[in-house]
């Protein structure tokens, strides 16, 4: 079992988790937080079956994913504010599962040969598609959009992990991608790094 399989479980677990506790945050009930769970967990990777002309989504495939699912749906009900505490932890997954998710995408895409533009939309799509829908779904702005370097940190990793495919490094690329999407998510959540974000320029009173 590879890395990036070891750690797809973790992923999806916290990934459900933000989106269910986003569920209670917005008041829904208990199908609203399951339906928002499931597509923040599994968002990314349908679009990217489907991109790919995978056939039926992997999701759809494996019915483990969906005991992930309900075991963070059940934490989010029972122990929220024990998650919040765990802020800290929930971001390192949180990284970890966007990082595998990112890279092990964008490996399928290497395995056909589709090229540097889908590379990185299915790699960075596969990342945070799911955070998207749940941004969405729960009538706020992504916050890829917005303030966290998120979206940017699996283009970047990913982009290395493309890069070094015919180097001598190529048996090390994944890895190193995965390390890069990690410390850059980590590092800019710690240090309070965003992206300059334009403001508009208020008209004087006349």
């Amino acid at each position: 079992m590879s890395i990036i399989s070891f750690f797809e479980p973790i992923g999806i677990l916290v990934f459900a988790l933000s989106g269910a506790l986003a569920a209670r945050e917005r008041k829904m009930d208990l199908f609203g937080i399951l339906m928002l769970a499931t597509l923040t967990a599994t968002g990314g990777g349908i679009i990217r079956d489907v991109v790919m002309d995978n056939g039926i989504p992997m999701f759809f495939r494996r019915p483990s994913y969906m005991v992930y699912i309900l075991a963070a749906c059940l934490i989010a009900l029972t122990a929220r504010q024990l998650v919040l505490k765990a802020g800290r932890l929930i971001i390192w997954l949180d990284a970890v599962g966007l990082a595998c998710f990112a890279i092990d995408a964008g490996s399928k895409v290497i395995d056909k040969d589709l090229g540097l533009m889908a590379f990185l939309f299915v790699s960075v799509t596969s990342g945070v598609g799911g955070g998207v829908l749940r941004d969405l779904l729960s009538q706020q702005v992504p916050t890829i959009l917005t303030k966290d370097i998120y979206a940017v940190a699996a283009l970047i990793g990913s982009l290395v992990y493309f890069l070094l495919q015919d180097s001598p490094l190529h048996l090390a690329a994944p890895y190193l991608g995965l390390g890069i999407i990690i410390a850059t998510r980590l590092c800019c959540h710690a240090y309070n790094i965003h992206l300059y974000v334009p403001q508009l320029q208020k008209k004087s009173a006349e």
